[in-house]
């Protein structure tokens, strides 16, 4: 047996909400359409707004224009600005703000009626706060600024799908985009994506903006401080450099670069296929000089409103470019070993025996390492030519010599000592104990 359940009304719903008061030439209406053209009372509800109870008491006469206010609404009456400020303190949190006013008052509110009180508070703060938090667009004069990130996205590279990352970099001044693709994102990836955006725009900015990635920062846990890695450090001193690292999880710290890198993903990079990176970076870069550099900017003048036309006024601002490129070089801090040895990416290079148990600076490059310490002429070493090979090593002045030295200092052993005089052959035992061995 099934129950047909009545539609809910306007009215129904009303019935939930704020109580309307009618006043007494209202309810004289009310009571005039129900007796003299006969309207009911789910009609008349709906009609003026109000619950049918409200027009049940209009008719029979029993309406209460102003009821008496509970204890709980009359002192949220009387306590109305102190609770208000005193909700803006909580930051919006009635729980709390429910026990400071048991605290203060010593007197216990209800939770529900309590945060009803203050809806409309809530609506108000939640307004100032997202005025508060919403971005505001920062500008900043040409060539001061470079902001750089990192983005990554599958593609297809030479059939297969490949987990490929993008070093994004974008002018401040002018929005103007260079971009790079590569196999993953080291040190290495980040030096030359940066190195390469330099030489992209003409010149060098003065500010460098970046997040706070691994791959650019040391961490010391002991003393819970963060800094720039060595190579990093010596990248920006040498180019001169201020660096900058935004707060963490705080995204529109470098905004500009952060819809760079959604502009390149979404607009450049969908439905291509590709057989290299190279052909990647081809593309990428025909993007940036055509595509990218025509898009039309919000906020500018109609005739100044592309990266294109901006950054004619940025490029004279920035610095040239008067250094060799040092992407492909990388600088780390070694130990040699008491033996005079040195070890960079698995391979052991031989130093003269002054480098022994010595902190040295390792330069390293493609081809070639570079050991400098404080007092002490450098060394460099060829990668491939002069690996250290115990085998192939002839004894020259280096703790090799010393070894052989004493080796043979050593005395031989004399031949008498050699053989021990207490041993027996085992047929010696057998005639002792009466064995003999039975001719089979």
């Amino acid at each position: 047996m099934s129950t047909e359940v009545e539609p809910k009304t306007s009215n129904d719903l009303f019935e939930r909400g704020p109580k309307k008061v009618l006043d007494e030439s209202t309810r004289a209406v009310i009571k005039r359409l129900h007796e003299k053209e006969g309207k009911g009372i789910r009609e008349l509800a709906r009609d003026f707004s109000v619950s049918r109870n409200t027009i049940k008491r209009c008719l029979n006469g029993s309406y209460v224009k102003n009821r008496k206010k509970s204890p709980n609404q009359m002192f949220l009456q009387k306590h109305y600005e102190q609770i208000k400020q005193m909700y803006y303190e909580h930051e919006g949190f009635c729980i709390p703000l429910q026990r400071t006013i048991k605290e203060r008052f010593k007197f216990d509110i209800g939770l529900r009626m309590l945060e009803r009180f203050c809806q409309p508070f809530r609506k108000a703060l939640k307004s100032e706060t997202a005025q508060r938090d919403r971005a505001i667009r920062f500008e900043t004069q040409p060539g001061d600024q470079m902001q750089i990130d990192y983005g990554e996205k599958d593609l297809i590279l030479g059939g297969k799908r490949t987990r490929i990352y993008f070093f994004v970099s974008k002018l401040g001044y002018s929005r103007k985009i260079f971009a790079k693709a590569y196999l993953n994102k080291k040190e290495t990836s980040w030096l030359d994506g940066i190195e390469s955006a330099f030489h992209y725009f003409g010149g060098l900015p003065i500010t460098l903006v970046s997040d706070n990635d691994r791959s650019l920062l040391r961490i010391d846990h002991k003393e819970n401080i963060t800094t720039f890695n060595q190579g990093y450090q010596h990248f920006i001193d040498y180019y001169g450099l201020h660096a900058v690292r935004t707060r963490i999880r705080h995204p529109r710290s470098k905004g500009k670069v952060e819809s760079g890198v959604k502009y390149l993903k979404n607009n450049a990079l969908p439905g291509k296929k590709f057989n290299s990176i190279k052909e990647i970076n081809v593309w990428i870069e025909y993007w940036c000089r055509t595509i990218s550099d025509e898009r039309k900017l919000d906020g500018f003048p109609s005739e100044f409103n592309t990266p294109k036309l901006r950054f004619l006024v940025e490029k004279a601002h920035l610095r040239p470019i008067q250094l060799p490129r040092i992407a492909g070089i990388r600088f780390e801090q070694r130990k040699v070993s008491a033996d005079g040895l040195v070890r960079v990416d698995g391979e052991l290079y031989s130093l003269d025996m002054s480098f022994a148990s010595k902190e040295v600076q390792v330069q390293i490059s493609d081809k070639c390492i570079t050991i400098t310490a404080p007092g002490l002429p450098p060394q460099t070493r060829d990668r491939a030519q002069q690996v250290y090979k115990p085998i192939e090593q002839k004894i020259g002045d280096t703790a090799e010599q010393i070894r052989a030295a004493r080796l043979l200092q050593l005395q031989q052993v004399n031949k008498d000592y050699q053989t021990n005089p207490l041993q027996r052959p085992l047929s010696a035992y057998d005639s002792a104990i009466g064995y003999t061995k039975v001719q089979q």
